[in-house]
């Protein structure tokens, strides 16, 4: 077992996984549906984002308003998508990035059509519409009188609309949630809107995809936990052809002895709550099971001959939610496999 030669705990990239997994979801993605590579989990990277570039993936999408600054000055041809509808203080610095935008409230359509009336710029929309999920959308009735406002609106132009499946709650995407995509997309196009963005979900949409169920007018998808940890997200299944190796985290033990039960050794490493948030991780080396995790610390169930001691290091798979979390925090080592094998 390594000693800790770095700075811990440590989230590690593989770039060439990455960009593996980019041509891996390039060559199963319909050549009609653009791929937008979502960047949130990586804390909006530039380095893992030019890794799913190379592999193929056609623009890169993010929530946050730091990481989509940092893509546009890395990538200034790259087309650009923001996730999240923007805050007040958010909406000048989002119409600077030339950027899609996602949006389902009027008032801050409004503000945005201001900021880009000053910024003497044509602000393109997206909307989001709401299909189940209960998180952030328009209602389908109401959509086309949404559409009529914003598209109403001087610098804004609306220029696609999106669901949102598989993240609160884990409802899963659905035929139905497809059908009234079409329906919605027939409804704006009967009314004079031209669409140029029909996006049609993120990696929960995959078994829908496969078995050619998506929206008939899908031509986008937002892709982020397949291409960073291989696997769709309303079942977790790992996807045929994909590493599910390309993210692991690294933290070092603290303490390795045995307690309570002389055939177990209790092994606390310094990684906790404060670290993977809502997360979870699971350990790489069979026989090492997580048993409990708190602020600052982990405690890791091992065999009662365990030869770790402290200072080693233990490496993990994480959890979407673990990685994201990780991707953020200052206390965290972001570090990276390049193409010759060799840490960054």
């Amino acid at each position: 077992m390594p000693d800790a030669a770095e700075s811990t705990p440590v989230l590690l990239f593989d770039l060439t996984k990455i960009e593996d997994n980019a041509r891996a979801l390039r060559a199963a993605v319909p050549t009609h549906i653009a791929c937008f590579g979502v960047t949130k989990g990586c804390g909006g990277l530039p380095k893992v984002a030019a890794a799913m570039l190379a592999g193929g993936v056609d623009g890169l999408a993010d929530s946050r308003l730091s990481h989509l600054r940092a893509l546009r000055a890395a990538f200034p041809q790259t087309p650009l998508m923001a996730l999240r509808q923007p805050t007040r203080a958010e909406t000048i610095g989002m119409v600077a990035l030339d950027a899609l935008i996602m949006v389902t409230d009027l008032e801050a359509a409004q503000a945005l059509s201001s900021a880009a009336v000053a910024a003497r710029t044509e602000q393109e929309i997206v909307l989001m519409v709401e299909v189940g999920e209960e998180r952030e959308g328009i209602m389908p009735l109401h959509l086309l009188d949404r559409a009529k406002e914003i598209g109403a609106l001087p610098g804004l132009g609306v220029a696609g609309l999106a669901i949102n499946t598989g993240c609160r709650g884990g409802i899963p995407p659905s035929h139905e949630m497809m059908t009234t995509v079409d329906k919605l997309v027939e409804l704006l196009e009967g009314n004079g809107f031209h669409l140029r963005v029909v996006s049609a979900g993120n990696s929960s949409c995959w078994r829908l995809m496969e078995a050619g169920l998506l929206a008939k007018t899908a031509n986008h998808i937002r892709v982020g936990e397949a291409l960073l940890l291989g696997h769709e997200t309303s079942e977790n299944e790992r996807l045929a052809g994909f590493h599910t190796d390309a993210v692991r985290v690294r933290a070092e033990i603290l303490e390795a002895a045995n307690k309570l039960d002389a055939q177990k050794t209790s092994v606390v490493l310094a990684i906790g709550c404060q670290d993977i948030g809502a997360g979870h991780l699971v350990p790489v080396e069979t026989g090492l099971k997580v048993r409990r995790v708190t602020s600052d610390h982990t405690v890791v169930e091992a065999p009662g001959d365990y030869q770790g001691r402290g200072g080693d290091v233990i490496e993990f798979s994480p959890s979407y939610l673990a990685m994201q979390a990780l991707a953020a925090s200052p206390y965290v080592t972001k570090a990276f496999i390049g193409y010759n094998g060799k840490q960054q």
